[in-house]
């Protein structure tokens, strides 16, 4: 039998969750924090005919993005902090009006089976709000709302969502984790 060895991934770090039993309660039961990113706002009045001509030169100059959002009056996407000066770089070669807010980072909030419960991302941003937290911008899969948030409010939202989800809060460590 031939053993196949697995890559090895950095670890995540959770930083809020909930003992989970046999079957997984609904609802939110794990946030993490992970630093290191950069959020971009291009304007741009083509809408989503501008896509293709922004992410195009950028993927040639090897740049990854995430959480890409076509918004009025242009688009917003988050990147690896080391990628600003060759994103920067690219967009002003293609004359683009844009702004970078550096230091940032994503706050992942984990809630299973959340599709079927109202009210988990008016709840996020309502608990994120109250406690001062600036949200520049949030995207959402099957069970994860994900939001960027200048690092530094890393901790202060962790402690803001684990008192508003009943959830044990927990120092991480590992890569990217300033907590």
């Amino acid at each position: 039998m031939e053993e196949h060895s697995q890559p090895t991934e950095q670890p995540s770090v959770a930083v809020a969750t909930r003992r989970l039993g046999f079957e997984p309660p609904r609802g939110v039961s794990r946030i993490e924090w992970r630093s290191g990113l950069a959020h971009f706002a291009i304007k741009t009045e083509e809408g989503g005919r501008a896509l293709a001509s922004v992410f195009r030169p950028l993927v040639e100059v090897g740049v990854s993005v995430d959480m890409v959002k076509l918004l009025p009056p242009g688009i917003r996407f988050a990147l690896s902090e080391g990628e600003i000066d060759v994103t920067s770089e690219t967009l002003r070669k293609l004359g683009l009006e844009f702004t970078v807010t550096p230091e940032c980072a994503v706050l992942t909030v984990y809630a299973p089976d959340m599709r079927s419960l109202p009210g988990i991302m008016a709840t996020v941003v309502g608990a994120l709000d109250h406690d001062g937290v600036r949200v520049l911008s949030t995207d959402d899969s099957y069970d994860s709302i994900f939001c960027i948030i200048d690092r530094n409010d890393g901790p202060r939202a962790c402690q803001a969502l684990a008192k508003e989800f009943g959830l044990d809060l927990k120092s991480g460590e590992g890569p990217g984790v300033e907590w």
